[in-house]
Order: structure tokens, then C-alpha cells, then sequence
């Protein structure tokens, strides 16, 4: 990985005006929060996946959902006249037949019906829940991403030669910047949603893309807002919103200096140490417990149960 140097800013300045940090690698927001979750967990995720997995349609489900919605706010660009709802409904529905692979828990009419309901509420909101109507009617569109890690794509931020996120919307209104980040979920149980949506204040993710496209625009991110499409039981928008400080994001920005710095040194070392706390952590049991507990780590032995990672 490149290294670069960045700053971080000091109480009540901009991002990137004080306190250089000097040469540091940066990480994604992922590659940061699996780190923290567990260091070895981050190793095998990046390299193995069980053998013989069914199709999971909740990642390209999410990655659909976020087709349409890039459809629909380009839509609110373009000045002649056009259906921005359709568009983006035909839109979602082309990705996920042609990305559709038959699997034990949904078929594809039942994800058709998801979807759909699905990207009703993202535009139209719910109660005290806005959508991107109410958003569009408010804000002006600066960036509108692409689904990809091509640090050469459309909405890609580059910072110093390096691919640092992709936010899915960046837009400004009277106040400032606004980072729209949309999550998908094709079941939660409502028990879990107050304690989800609270959990975003201290996400990475919504710290990192704060900092960053600061730091490229040169202006304050003033919100950074993650929006929830939960399908069922029953289909909701639920939106957690950060309000982003200087102070906070310098502390942020301080910690994952640190943070960066002790994954750059394994990675040079290929040592990586387990978090055993969370070998069964808040979503259950660790996906690579067998290979660290059962195992022992033998190369031989993950062969049998796991493979290799194409993108690997």
C-alpha cells in the first residue's frame, strides 16, 4: 500500500490544517473496523471464504438498491423531462435479474417484491423518516458515486494519489456539506433498530468519508447521514444522522492514525494477532473460528474447509 502523508486538524479548524501526522498508510473504513473487530479476522477475510456457500442475496440486494438510488439522483441533474422513479425502478429491477442466482431462501419474484417496496420508502421516506424527494427538494447535488473501488471512477475520492472511499452522495445545503451513505437489510428484527441506528455516531465509516471529503472539497461536512432500507418483516426507512464537529473528527482522525499505523507494521510482518473476546462477538460466532481454534491456523487443513478468494 502506498503511504502518504496527512494531516489531521486541531480543535475548531478545518480537516488537514494543522498537526501533521507525517508518513502513514491509509486504510478503508472496512479494512479499519475489521482490524478492531480482530486482526486475524481481518487476514481470513480477505483471503478464504467456506466452501460450497450458497448464493447470499443480502449484499447484491444492497448493491441494487444502491444502483437505483445513483439512477435516481442523476436523474435529479438532468433538466428535461423524465420519470426519476421509473427510471430508477428499471434500473434496480435489470441488475437484480441479471445478477439473480438461485439460492435456498428467496426466489426471484419474492426479491422483485422486496425491492420494489424497498425503493418506494428510499424516495418517498416514512413518517418523520425523510427520502430522497425531501432531499432533493433541499440540497444541490455535488457528487453522486458509482458502485466500484476504482479510485479513476465517478464519486471516487482520491486524496494524494490514493483511493480513500465512495461515498454514495455528497450534496450541500445553506449549512455546509452532506455525506448520504445507504445501508440495505433484507430482514431485521425491530428489537435491534434503536440499538443500530445508535450505533452509527461512532461508525468509522460516517467519520471517515467526514474527514476525507473535507479534506478534498475544502469545506466542512457538516452531516453525515446513514440511510436504512429494511425489507422486512415490514419495509422501513430509518435514518441516523452524525452531526459532525471539528473537535470530534480530530479525535477520530487521531485514533486512526494509531490504528493505521499498527496495521501497516503487521502487514509488514504478516503477524497478526487473535482477539479472542470476539470470537463470539455481536453477530454471533466468528465465521473463522474453526480455522484458529480447530485448526491451528494449518494452511493444509483450511483447504478442506475453505478456499481461496478470487479477488484475492
Amino acid at each position: 500500500m502506498e503511504e502518504l502523508s496527512i494531516t489531521v486538524s486541531s480543535a475548531g479548524e478545518s480537516p488537514g490544517s494543522s498537526l501533521t501526522t507525517g508518513t502513514i498508510p491509509i486504510y478503508s473504513p472496512t479494512d479499519t473496523q475489521d482490524w478492531s473487530r480482530c486482526a486475524l479476522y481481518r487476514k481470513y477475510k480477505r483471503r478464504y471464504q467456506e466452501r460450497g456457500q450458497d448464493w447470499n442475496p443480502n449484499m447484491p440486494m444492497g448493491t441494487v438498491l444502491d444502483h437505483a438510488m445513483k439512477t435516481w439522483w442523476q436523474g435529479v441533474t438532468i433538466s428535461s423531462p423524465h420519470d426519476r422513479d421509473a427510471d430508477a425502478m428499471d434500473a434496480g429491477l435489470s441488475l437484480l435479474a441479471s445478477s439473480f442466482q438461485e439460492n435456498p431462501d428467496y426466489t426471484l419474484d419474492e426479491l422483485r417484491v422486496l425491492f420494489k417496496k424497498g425503493l418506494k420508502v428510499a424516495i418517498k421516506g416514512q413518517t418523520n423518516q425523510p427520502g430522497w424527494e425531501y432531499w432533493a427538494e433541499r440540497e444541490k447535488v455535488v457528487k453522486i458515486s458509482t458502485s466500484t473501488r476504482d479510485p479513476k471512477a465517478e464519486g471516487a475520492l482520491v486524496w494524494k494519489g490514493q483511493y480513500v472511499g465512495t461515498p454514495d452522495l455528497i450534496t450541500r445545503d445553506h449549512r455546509g456539506l452532506i455525506v448520504t451513505d445507504l445501508k440495505n437489510s433484507l430482514y431485521t428484527n425491530p428489537i435491534y433498530l434503536p440499538k443500530r441506528l445508535a450505533e452509527y455516531d461512532t461508525n468509522t465509516q460516517g467519520w471517515h468519508y467526514a474527514y476525507f471529503v473535507s479534506l478534498i472539497y475544502g469545506e466542512p461536512v457538516v452531516e453525515v447521514r446513514f440511510q436504512n432500507i429494511v425489507m422486512a418483516p415490514s419495509v422501513k426507512n430509518v435514518v441516523a444522522v452524525i452531526s459532525i464537529t471539528p473537535e470530534r473528527l480530530n479525535f477520530w482522525f487521531a485514533d486512526s492514525v494509531i490504528k493505521w499505523s499498527r496495521m501497516a507494521q503487521e502487514g509488514k510482518t504478516d503477524v497478526a494477532p487473535g482477539n479472542w473476546e470476539n470470537c463470539y462477538g455481536k453477530y454471533g460466532k466468528c465465521p473463522f473460528y474453526m480455522i484458529c481454534h480447530e485448526l491451528d491456523r494449518d494452511p493444509e487443513k483450511i483447504k478442506v474447509f475453505f478456499e481461496e478468494r478470487k479477488e484475492s
